[in-house]
């Protein structure tokens, strides 16, 4: 009986390298096509682990560049895109870093919003993850709580918050708020 070449490659114990291209034709072949990691796995004679790797990746860069369109003018004072990370089902994240501060940007799925969080490294206990000190916020904070807190008419923000959910218009409009 003739063995394939990734079959023979994986008895042997030696590792193929998959071109750029080939990784996103898999990817390609799981988001688009709607086929399992096991069953690409098999086709093409990659790992499922390597899959999934990939598609994490693939998820990720591509939640960059939504994010970028929306936040990327952070970039004019000094804040880089120093994480993206799809690892887990639920939230996609971009962290933009400058020094101790960071901004977060995070779509949920799970409750179906997109969360932005202001950091900046801090020694001090925060309550729940941010504290309000003399006017000044430190710790994280999402940023609607921190709009909210320096809001002229509080209730009337919190009127055009409500409702946005993840369609893609809508997590447009929750990324440009």
């Amino acid at each position: 009986m003739r063995r394939g070449a990734t079959e023979v490659g994986r008895i042997i114990g030696v590792r193929r390298r998959f071109s750029d291209d080939e990784k996103r034709r898999a990817v390609d072949m799981i988001l688009e096509d709607g086929r399992t990691a096991v069953s690409v796995s098999r086709d093409l004679g990659v790992s499922t682990a390597s899959l999934r790797r990939w598609t994490r990746d693939h998820l990720a860069r591509q939640w960059a560049d939504r994010v970028a369109v929306h936040f990327g003018w952070l970039e004019q004072y000094g804040f880089t895109v120093t994480e993206t990370d799809a690892s887990w089902f639920w939230t996609q994240t971009v962290v933009y870093r400058r020094s101790a501060a960071a901004v977060m940007v995070t779509q949920n799925r799970e409750y179906a919003c997109v969360d932005v969080q202001l950091v900046r490294a801090s020694n001090v206990p925060l309550a729940g993850r941010w504290i309000r000190v003399d006017g000044e916020v430190t710790g994280a904070a999402y940023a609607d709580k921190l709009i909210w807190l320096l809001a002229s008419d509080p209730e009337e923000l919190l009127d055009r918050i409500d409702g946005l959910g993840l369609t893609s218009p809508e997590l447009d409009t929750q990324l440009a708020f």
